[in-house]
């Protein structure tokens, strides 16, 4: 006999701040969090379509939209929802963790820009498990709407993409594509988030001029650096890790955006290979404040990302699967599935700050006297924009390949007018091309040193 089938869609666009006071089970749910995390971001750094570029994403906003859906999951794909987004290492009730979390993150401030919304547009054509209606109302507090997804799932595809536009600040415009939302589809679930903060040591926009970034040993391109001077930053050099760490505060000194730089200017995929959330958490505690000269690149970037194949990767199958799929929390009966899995997240760094949102849809169908350091963010490295008060990973990022500043062009150091002779005098360039040679710098104590190459 065939089975009907049906499918849920869920999306989601996060980032969170949470508050002293909180129990112990939002602080394990913080460490599950994190730890996905990094297991999210190796399964997309090791996606083909994403090698050689740059990643940004939000796990917490994929982990918070998966809780709505973990909360009607039964039987096994409960137990590798769980296993997959490392819910069963949290003792206590997952969902009263979010609801801390979430009411945590909806406390007004001056200091930044934060709003959080949750909802469920369910079929009106489908009965939803008033006790899961309940749930998401309560622990999630979801705005409940009913839609006309059977005869016109593309107007509903459209008023859900433009709620969501609405709670991103128009920077998630499409989170659900066209034919996602189909007459089958009972419910969509939408976590949206967005965040906007200000430096609490803004870049002076005159010092911000291009300057070289190295994409490889061998390319490189001129890209708008941003430069601050002057200021204490807490920073550590990570010896293990083979890289610098510098917390870069927003205003307020609630919420940070960290980058980890290579110590080489090829080092990132070895940073990556050993990159855990107990190594950037050890990372940021041997940190210490001091004078740290700072130099960045303006970058902004989307990305989108089908969760669909890493989830399944992570373990989470049957979630996928007719017949196997058990979300009978949701409405009673084995017809749901999950039949799309979607995440997107954008991201704005400049002088004055951050701009971030995310979107997720899953379908179911020291020394004494302290010398200025420089941190010169010259080549490809991480960054996370992370909670302090409980640890909480807000969104995580690589940046292989910044905007190019305009007017100039990507070169190789085998060109005819190879790019490090704009840094130097024409005899010496011209010495140097004669020696068949070129150079790299390197960030030292005492500023920029040159290598022959």
């Amino acid at each position: 006999m065939a089975v009907s089938k049906a499918r849920l869609f869920l999306g989601v666009v996060l980032l969170g701040l949470s508050q002293p006071g909180l129990s112990s089970v939002t602080d394990e749910l913080v460490a599950a969090n994190n730890d996905f995390a990094m297991d999210l971001y190796g399964q997309i750094k090791n996606d083909p379509s994403k090698a050689g570029k740059n990643i940004f994403f939000s796990a917490f906003s994929v982990s918070s939209a998966l809780g709505m859906v973990y909360a009607g999951s039964r039987g096994n794909t409960k137990t590798q929802m769980g296993t997959a987004m490392k819910f069963d290492s949290v003792t206590g009730d997952i969902h009263d963790g979010f609801l801390q979390l979430f009411t945590a993150f909806n406390d007004p401030t001056n200091n930044y820009t934060l709003s959080v919304a949750n909802a469920l547009f369910s079929s009106k054509d489908y009965t939803i498990l008033q006790s899961y209606i309940d749930i998401v109302k309560q622990y999630y507090l979801s705005f409940v709407k009913t839609m006309d997804f059977k005869s016109n799932p593309e107007p509903s595809r459209t008023y859900i993409n433009k709620w969501v536009a609405d709670h991103t600040n128009q920077k998630i415009k499409e989170l659900f594509q066209q034919g996602t939302i189909s007459p089958n589809t009972v419910v969509a679930l939408v976590n949206a988030i967005y965040f906007k903060g200000l430096w609490k040591e803004p870049f002076e926009t005159k010092y911000t001029k291009p300057d070289t970034f190295f994409l490889s040993a061998t390319k490189t391109k001129k890209t708008n650096m941003m430069n601050l001077k002057g200021k204490k930053f807490n920073y550590a050099e990570v010896a293990n890790l083979g890289c610098k760490i510098i917390e870069l505060p927003y205003d307020g000194d609630e919420v940070s955006m960290y980058i980890l730089l290579p110590d080489e200017t090829i080092g990132l995929s070895a940073l990556e290979s050993q990159i855990t959330s107990a190594s950037i958490n050890a990372a940021i505690s041997s940190m210490y404040k001091q004078p740290v000269g700072v130099s960045m690149p303006k970058f902004k970037m989307t990305m989108q990302i089908d969760l669909k194949d890493i989830l399944k990767a992570l373990g989470m199958t049957d979630a996928f699967v007719p017949n196997l799929a058990d979300l009978s929390g949701i409405d009673g009966t084995r017809k749901l599935l999950v039949s799309a899995a979607v995440h997107e997240a954008y991201v704005d760094v400049n002088e004055e700050g951050t701009e971030a949102a995310a979107a997720t849809g899953v379908g179911i169908s020291v020394t004494s006297i302290q010398i200025p350091k420089t941190f010169k963010a010259d080549h490809p490295f991480l960054f996370f924009i992370r909670e302090k008060v409980t640890g909480s990973i807000l969104f995580s990022g690589r940046v292989l390949d910044p905007p190019k500043a305009e007017g100039t062009a990507t070169t190789t150091g085998s060109d005819d007018n190879p790019s490090w002779c704009e840094d130097l005098p024409d005899w010496l360039c011209d010495l140097m091309k004669w020696l068949g040679c070129g150079y790299t710098t390197r960030s030292s104590s005492d500023g920029d040193v040159l290598f022959p190459q």
